[in-house]
Order: structure tokens, then sequence, then C-alpha cells
């Protein structure tokens, strides 16, 4: 299926693609390595969560007939084993780029409809005609004064009684940070912040929510993720170093940019920042919020 693409990046590894989207500041890629990333992040959190979802019940969900929406849906991953497991729900995905998924998405999973659209403009859905929400990890694409009106759209397009299901890793590691960590995140957060980011959207899920005002029965919970095998989790935690090494290699473009260096440099950079994180015993949260819009 993407054999062309996959010989591209075998001849020339350091090739990457990138959303077009002007309103949009995310950095992260979209091409066929940021997918595999994606799709083992989706292992990681679906472990450490027990379950794909939160919100609707079980028995709904296998009884059917309702309409789920994931908001950002990467490589698609989440739609996939949503529809899999459920087969009798009707299946939704928004993304800034559609770009080379589309052919997955017909292909494998005709059952899934995909529209290319921003969530901080406007969904292409009318009003309460969705029935789950999901919406996970897109902070790096929404700019902070875009947040309460992105709840607002979650809100309008979610069916009175349907749920939202979101959730966000800060970028920040803690609690305290090695001096090539200090060095990268100083000039990380800036060029962000110059981007508009909220690069700790996560802490500010819950009182997004509530300060909304068209949600009940919020829930919430913070995990922690450490960055290697230090808390005793090992695989997990070597699993979730992993994440933040590549992630974190992924922003090579934008972080020369902000750094300056070549790519071997940039790698190495990043090997060290990871490493040090390792070594200090750095975790990160990851913050979910699940809620129910009033009837």
């Amino acid at each position: 299926m993407f054999s062309d693409i996959l010989f591209l990046k075998s001849r020339f590894p350091c090739i990457r693609s990138y959303h077009q989207e002007p309103n949009c500041p995310y950095i992260l890629p979209d091409d066929v390595q940021e997918g595999a990333r994606l799709n083992v992040q989706h292992q990681f959190f679906k472990h450490i969560y027990t379950t794909n979802y939160r919100g609707p019940s079980d028995q709904a969900l296998e009884r059917g007939g309702l309409r789920i929406l994931d908001v950002g849906y990467g490589s698609g991953i989440w739609l996939a084993e949503m529809s899999r497991d459920f087969p009798n729900c009707e299946y939704f995905g928004v993304d800034v780029s559609i770009g080379i998924w589309a052919r997955t998405f017909s292909e494998e999973m005709p059952s899934v409809k995909i529209f290319q659209g921003n969530v901080m403009e406007r969904l292409p859905f009318l009003q309460c005609e969705v029935d789950y929400v999901h919406q996970h990890n897109v902070a790096l694409g929404i700019t902070t004064d875009s947040w309460d009106a992105v709840i607002s759209e979650l809100y309008r397009v979610t069916k009175p009684g349907g749920f939202i299901d979101l959730s966000e890793v800060d970028l920040t590691p803690q609690p305290t940070l090695g001096p090539t960590s200090v060095r990268f995140y100083a000039g990380l957060l800036q060029a962000l912040g110059a981007r508009r980011v909220d690069t700790n959207a996560g802490r500010r899920l819950r009182s997004l929510i509530d300060s909304h005002g068209g949600f009940a029965c919020a829930k919430d919970v913070r995990l922690c993720l450490p960055v290697g095998d230090w808390d005793g989790s090992k695989q997990l935690g070597v699993l979730w170093k992993e994440d933040v090494r590549r992630q974190l290699s992924a922003m090579r473009e934008f972080g020369r940019a902000v750094f300056g260096g070549g790519e071997r440099w940039w790698d190495e950079f990043v090997n060290d920042v990871v490493e040090e994180q390792a070594e200090l015993k750095c975790f990160v949260n990851d913050y979910r919020v699940w809620a129910q819009k009033a009837f």
C-alpha cells in the first residue's frame, strides 16, 4: 500500500513531510514514520488505560448505533480498533491533513468516513450529530487562545447525553531537569510559545470543561509516565523513553531552525536530552478528562 513511499524512505531516510494547513501550529511530521510512532504510542496508552475509550458504556457500544468521532485521528489506529471491536457503530475522523492515510481508510476501513478539517475553526458536522467525541494529544496543533472555542465546538457537535473524551501529555518533564534538558526545553518552549502553543494544555483540560458549563459528570485522571525504567515499570518506562526520543527526533527541522546545527548534531542532542532525563528519573504527566453533555 505504501510501497512507493517506503521505498523513498529507505533511500532517503531524512525526507519528512509535514502538514500544510496554514492555520495550524502543529510541528510534527505527517508521514509513514510518524504514523508508525503514533501506532506504538497508541498501544502504550491503551495498555496503561486498559481500554480505548472513556464515557460510553460497553453495552451502548456493543448495542451499536452510536456515531463516533475522532478529532485529530493521526494514523487512524484508534478508529481502526474501535470499528473492529464495535462494528455496529458509525465512525468519523477529522484531521487537518488527510494525506497518505486516505487510501488506507478507503481500502481497509470503508465503514470509517474521514474529513479534512480544523477543530479551531469548525468541524464538518451539524449541531448535536455525534454521540462520542475522542480527542487525544492534539495540543501541539491548537493555539492557547483557541482552547475555549475548541471545547465549545466539541460541545456543539455532541448530542445531549453524549460524551467527550480528551487527553494530553505535558511536554516538559518533571521534577528536575539537567543542564542539557534545560537548554533544550528553554529553546523549544520559547519557539512553541511564539507559535502560541500551550505546552501545558493537559493541566487545564478539567478546568476548561468545568468552566464551559455545558457538561455534567466530568471525571479526570492523571498518570505519571516515567522516562526510562527507574520506577520499576521496566518495559513501560523504556517504551515511553523511546517515544520521547522519536517524538523529539521528529521535530528535527523545527529544532534545527531554533538551535541551528546539522542533522547528526540534532539526533545527538536529542539522545543526550533523553538519556539525561532517564538518569535524573524524570517523568511527564498524562491528563485525561471525559464528560457527558447535559441533557
